[in-house]
């Protein structure tokens, strides 16, 4: 009888919504979360032991976003789906450079992060994958729903998938 191991998940966000958010939905989808709001705790742990998902609250603090590239450099951590929680003020540039596999825009509301959240999950579930992945860094566009040639950059290749991420920047809201 073969037993499949619980998807583990390091959430670092100090913003008490956001992580009750977050928390609730990656709970509902079977992944067990570890809170930390602590950028050097995290970091620790990072280089500790192995994490399925890292969600980073990149608002506001530039060097959060370090820690998704401190995760790409460790041997525990080299394919763990990424995901940078950004303010609607934050540079979309600083966190792509970081490469996550996903990128969520504040407020966070359950309705916001479903699509991404499930999609994260497959990714995760995926990332358990036998076939090894070939890092490039290339510009693309993607097309999908009634969107065209929508601007993507293309993180990596593998005999059976690819990993890329959408590169526009969020429709601001007029105040």
């Amino acid at each position: 009888m073969a037993m499949t191991m619980k998807l583990t998940s390091l959430l670092v966000c100090s913003d008490v919504p956001t992580i009750q958010v977050l928390r609730r939905m990656l709970e509902d989808l079977g992944i067990k979360v570890e809170s930390c709001g602590e950028l050097s705790v995290a970091a620790e742990r990072i280089e500790e032991r192995h994490y399925d998902a890292l969600l980073v609250d990149c608002e506001g603090r530039p060097a959060a976003s370090e820690l998704i590239a401190q995760a790409r450099n460790s041997e525990a951590n080299k394919s763990t789906v990424a995901i940078a929680i950004v303010g609607p003020y934050d540079a979309p540039g600083n966190i792509s450079a970081q490469k996550p596999n996903f990128v969520l825009y504040k407020p966070i509301s359950k309705e916001r992060a479903a699509n991404s959240m499930h999609a994260a999950c497959d990714l995760m579930r995926y990332e358990r994958r036998l076939r090894p992945r070939v890092p490039v860094q290339a510009n693309t566009s993607i097309t999908y729903d009634d969107q065209e040639n929508v601007p993507a950059a293309l993180l990596d290749l593998s005999d059976d998938g690819l990993s890329l991420i959408h590169i526009s920047e969020p429709t601001r809201q007029a105040e």
